[in-house]
């Protein structure tokens, strides 16, 4: 679980906050000085690092696919849009993904305004 955490970029405080526990008992858990945590203190511990499949947190081959929330409703168009979208070494938005996104009712994001920064150039909405 350490290297998960770390991984992550998570403290071992704000994992302590996000399940619930002592950081004492976090510690003893990564140091393997505690048995191994109930079913509940590992899916919380999964979902607070963000894992996906249960087998990286236990070592044990358990596919479980972890539910994180319904998402949003337009999600799937909006994903379906950007997988369709060619990728180019270009950082310039292209008027056909622009309006491929007006198409599928999504056109509400508003219009691309250029921002430079110290490594690429960006777009963000405006």
């Amino acid at each position: 679980m350490q290297i998960l955490r770390q991984y992550r970029g998570v403290s071992r405080t704000v994992l302590t906050v996000l399940i619930g526990m002592s950081a004492s008992w976090v510690r003893r858990v990564e140091n393997g000085q505690l048995q191994a945590p109930s079913l509940e203190m590992v899916l919380r511990a999964a979902e607070s690092l963000r894992i996906q499949n249960l087998d990286e947190l236990t070592s044990h081959k358990m596919r479980i696919n972890l539910f994180n929330g319904p998402g949003h409703p337009q999600l799937p168009t909006v994903a379906d849009t950007v997988n369709r979208f060619p990728i180019t070494h270009q950082n310039k938005p292209r008027r056909a993904f622009t309006s491929r996104l007006t198409h599928h009712g999504t056109g509400q994001l508003g219009t691309p305004r250029r921002i430079t920064g110290t490594s690429s150039t960006h777009y963000r909405r405006t």
